[in-house]
């Protein structure tokens, strides 16, 4: 289900306060395959989305970085807080 952005993820915060929410890695990297193909770029994205801890994070975000900038600022543009959609 899709509200594109129409408010539905606003009702729900009001409906389930404290809840956490959490953004799905698969779509995220569906919209970044767009403009960032090849195995490379997918194997660092997952490895963003499977880190299990901040260094992992960090790490991860710094390989990302030093392979492709514009990857790298794609998803602190595009993909939201980190806290969401990253298990760290």
């Amino acid at each position: 289900m899709s509200d594109k952005k129409k408010g539905l993820e606003k009702e729900i915060g009001e409906l389930f306060p404290g809840v956490a929410k959490r953004n799905c890695a698969q779509h995220i990297y569906c919209n970044f395959k767009k403009e960032h193909m090849g195995q490379l770029m997918r194997d660092k994205f997952w490895a963003i989305a499977r880190s299990t801890n901040k260094q992992e994070l960090k790490k991860a975000m710094s390989d990302m970085k030093d392979t492709s900038d514009s990857a790298h600022t794609w998803l602190l543009e595009h993909a939201g807080p980190k806290k969401q959609w990253v298990r760290a």
